[in-house]
């Protein structure tokens, strides 16, 4: 009779423990829904994409800086850099590219108006006709060969040393000077319009002030269409 307690007892006791047992495990299984923490590290990968576009604003920054103006790019020399940096090839490349940029931003049409009505002012023509004709001719002979007039380079000035402005200044002085030229020339009669009414607004436009964009620099004068 005493071993059948006893045995009871031991029974008892080793199906309390298998008992306690599992809910222990139970309770340390749950746990491992603590390593939904993952979604902490998603969420710090949200702030290094984040940080990526801080550095994509710098870029714009710096893309800002090196384009200088707006619309079709005046040089290839970095806009940043001041006019008194640069070195020689520099320099040549700059003034290269700028009467390149003439060519590409006046119509053949334009530069040879007024290489015809330009020259005719000068011509002192005694007569009406003969003006005309003066205007005609010069005109002709620009649309024979437009590319002509513009790859004759006839240089740039020397950048003053305590010139700081930058090549984007620069870039823009060309551009607004390319954009007023054409307007001005837009307002001129053709050669068989035109008169000596017309002498006065040509020299106009011919010893025209530089304009607000190209005063970066005293004694600095950017090359100008209108007397090219």
């Amino acid at each position: 009779m005493r071993n059948e307690f006893i045995g009871l007892v031991c029974a008892l006791l080793f199906a309390s423990t298998v008992a306690c047992g599992s809910d222990s495990i139970s309770e340390g299984t749950g746990g491992t829904g603590g390593t939904s923490g993952t979604g902490g590290t998603s969420g710090g990968t949200g702030g290094t994409s984040s940080g990526t576009g801080g550095a994509s604003s710098s870029t714009g920054g710096t893309t800002g800086c090196t384009g200088g103006a707006s619309g079709e790019p005046v040089t290839t020399v970095s806009g940043c850099k001041a006019l008194n940096a640069l070195t020689p090839d520099e320099f040549t490349q700059l003034c290269n590219d700028t009467y390149a940029y003439f060519g590409s931003a006046i119509s053949a049409e334009t530069t040879c108006k007024w290489k015809g009505v330009a020259f005719a002012t000068s011509s002192s023509a005694p007569t009406q006709e003969q003006l005309q004709e003066n205007c005609r001719a010069k005109e002709s002979s620009c649309l024979a060969d437009p590319a002509a007039v513009w790859s004759s380079n006839p240089g740039c000035n020397e950048f003053p040393e305590d010139c700081t402005a930058t090549v984007a200044q620069w870039a823009t002085c060309i551009q607004d000077e390319t954009t007023d030229f054409n307007q001005q020339v837009s307002g001129l009669p053709e050669c068989d319009s035109f008169t000596r009414d017309y002498w006065d607004p040509v020299w106009t436009i011919i010893g025209a002030d530089l304009l607000p964009s190209c005063s970066f620099c005293a004694t600095l004068y950017p090359p100008a269409p209108q007397t090219t």
